[in-house]
């Protein structure tokens, strides 16, 4: 199979976190990013200096109450979304 047949893998580690590249957004990032998806609350997972934020509904509480006024979106689990 030559190079060029060969697919890029939808998840690749860089230097600020686990990076979606097809989507444009980081999962859990550990340094500042754009878009940034949450997959929960702790502090190991949700930190401060994100543009945005892409969480459960039910994790906004928990993050804002964390990280303060930041602009951030709640899915429901399954929930289809495009990511701007």
């Amino acid at each position: 199979m030559s190079l060029k047949n060969q697919k890029k893998p939808l998840l690749c580690f860089d230097d600020k976190g686990i990076y979606c590249e097809p989507a444009g957004v980081y999962l859990d990032p550990w340094k500042p990013v754009d878009k940034a998806i949450i997959t929960h609350g702790h502090a190991d997972h949700s930190r401060w200096g994100h543009k945005k934020y892409i969480t459960h509904h039910t994790n906004i509480p928990i993050i804002k109450h964390r990280l303060g006024e930041i602009e951030v979106s709640g899915k429901e689990y399954g929930e289809t979304f495009i990511i701007f």
